[in-house]
């Protein structure tokens, strides 16, 4: 199964895999951030920091590039269709178990299928995956072995879901949804007193990575550092305090929401197969009946609200994806230990059940054949990576150099290999008003004077990522929003104007040798 979802990934990615640009700007700033916490694991945010994201994702790239990973973009284009790939095969296998490898598979595939031929941001590798993973793995977790569920693995589950916001704290409405129904789950149908000890020990497991990585960084010094930087931008960020950050406007939202609608569709059409089973003869009747259906409510709810509440962008639906598929597991697993009804065995298979699935499954096969055609148009999708330079900006600043890149131009460290000089690998934080903005700064310009960079790379105008954005500091060098920069680079650097090969200008101070 994980070789048949992952060759079909390959078909469809394949030139995703070998594209050498980003496809969206987000995962060349989590490599760049990677790059720099191998400088440092810990203390959480001592070596780097993080804008939308949280410090499991530095974490564990930097983990994954000592295991041998190269913290490339094809590399992270991999990474995405794998992640892809553990999922579909995650959810294929648990749900196979209560409806039946066909049944499941009919819905798995069109789905693994839809998100694996989008050239879009699901071929990126997203910031939310990371939580997706945590999430489908801890449903999988919680309904895999013996009935009722252990404290232990309670525990554990409660864990990973704690885990989940500090890849992406946007999916934290959905993890709540998830652990209240990880309590649901075991705690069915027990006694009061058991309720409250799953309660106590998922509230623990819960905070538990919250309070370690707390801890560490209290320890190391950088609590304040998180929760002046990542915490407060973010915060900023969701409730639209940030100017120039996006449409949040009513109209705006709904805007976004209507054009990413078949998406939508094809999501919630997987989380239906949580329901299929309780189609079967008298499975309503069941005492379990109306928790599973709470349940089900429970989770996708949360994930139509997290896509209601942050519409901006496409990629925020795989937590759409993530509640969808945690239904759907929960679901099935529900169904399948009511042992008294026999919902996993003949009355499952019931041709009543067979025709009910077929209509369900009418809508993610339509919409997923929608995808078809974006396969065919991968080639002309990715291009010749912009920003690559015929040797001169790699002359300057060759493979292994600290560089500070100042724009919205990560992806220039993977391309060139260099290790960012600065904890704020991206101008978001430094150019977007917000009352830590000058904060950001000063310590922008200390970490540059502490420890001069080999090159300081002005990555801005034309053709740069985000230049019609006038808030967005890619019209204007560093120099012009860093107070003294500009005198302390004349001392000391020269500056060197390159033309890369698709004409994008570019300014490189180079410091001086003597």
């Amino acid at each position: 199964m994980v070789v048949l979802l992952g060759a079909l990934a390959f078909w469809l990615r394949a030139y995703a895999i070998q594209y050498n640009g980003w496809i969206n700007p987000d995962e060349a700033e989590l490599l760049a951030d990677a790059r720099r916490a191998r400088l440092g694991l810990l203390p959480p945010y001592g070596s780097y920091t993080t804008p939308t994201f949280f410090a499991l994702w530095p974490m564990s790239l930097a983990t994954l590039s000592w295991m041998g990973m190269p913290l490339t973009l094809p590399a992270a284009h991999a990474l995405s269709a794998s992640a892809y790939v553990v999922v579909g095969a995650l959810l294929w296998v648990v749900t196979a178990r209560g409806v039946g490898w066909l049944r499941s598979g009919i819905v798995v595939l069109p789905v693994t299928f839809f998100v694996l031929s989008s050239p879009g941001d699901f071929a990126a590798l997203g910031t939310e995956l990371l939580a997706v993973l945590l999430l489908v793995a801890a449903a999988a977790i919680l309904v895999s072995g013996r009935d009722p569920v252990s404290p232990s693995r309670l525990f554990v589950v409660a864990i990973l879901c704690g885990l989940a916001p500090w890849a992406k704290p946007h999916g934290s409405i959905v993890v709540l949804a998830l652990a209240v129904v990880a309590v649901q789950y075991a705690s069915f149908p027990g006694p009061a007193a058991a309720r409250r000890r799953n309660w106590c020990v998922a509230l623990l497991g819960l905070a538990a990575p919250s309070l370690v990585l707390g801890l560490l960084m209290a320890v190391g010094g950088t609590l304040l550092r998180f929760w002046e930087e990542p915490l407060a931008f973010t915060l900023y960020y969701g409730v639209g305090g940030i100017d120039g950050v996006g449409d949040v406007s009513l109209a705006g939202r709904l805007s976004s929401i209507v054009a990413q609608l078949p998406t939508i569709g094809v999501f919630l059409a997987l989380s239906l197969l949580g329901l299929v089973p309780w189609m079967a003869r008298n499975a309503r009747a069941s005492d379990r009946w109306p928790l599973a259906r709470l349940m089900w409510i429970e989770l996708v709810g949360a994930g139509v609200i997290t896509s209601v509440a942050i519409p901006l962008f496409q990629h925020y639906l795989n937590l759409l994806l993530a509640s969808s598929a945690v239904a759907a597991i929960v679901g099935i697993a529900m169904a399948s230990a009511d042992t008294s009804k026999n919902l996993s065995g003949a009355d499952v298979r019931s041709s009543g059940v067979s025709r009910a699935q077929i209509g369900i499954l009418a809508l993610p096969l339509i919409l997923s054949s929608f995808a078809v055609s974006q396969v065919w148009q991968y080639r002309d999708f990715y291009g010749e990576p912009p920003h690559v330079d015929v040797h001169e900006l790699s002359s300057l600043c060759p493979a292994g150099s600290r560089v500070a890149v100042w724009g919205w131009s990560a992806e220039l460290y993977a391309l060139y290999d260099w290790i960012p000089a600065s904890r704020y690998t991206n101008t978001n934080l430094l150019v977007w008003r917000t009352p830590y903005t000058d904060v950001y700064r000063s310590r922008y310009a200390d970490e540059l004077r502490a420890a001069p960079p080999q090159c300081l790379v002005n990555a801005i105008g034309p053709g740069w990522f985000n230049f019609e954005n006038p808030d967005a500091g890619v019209r204007r060098p560093a120099e012009h929003y860093i107070d003294g920069l500009s005198g302390w680079l004349r001392r000391g650097y020269t500056s060197h104007p390159i033309a890369l090969a698709d004409e994008t200008s570019i300014k490189v101070w180079v410091r001086n040798t003597r």
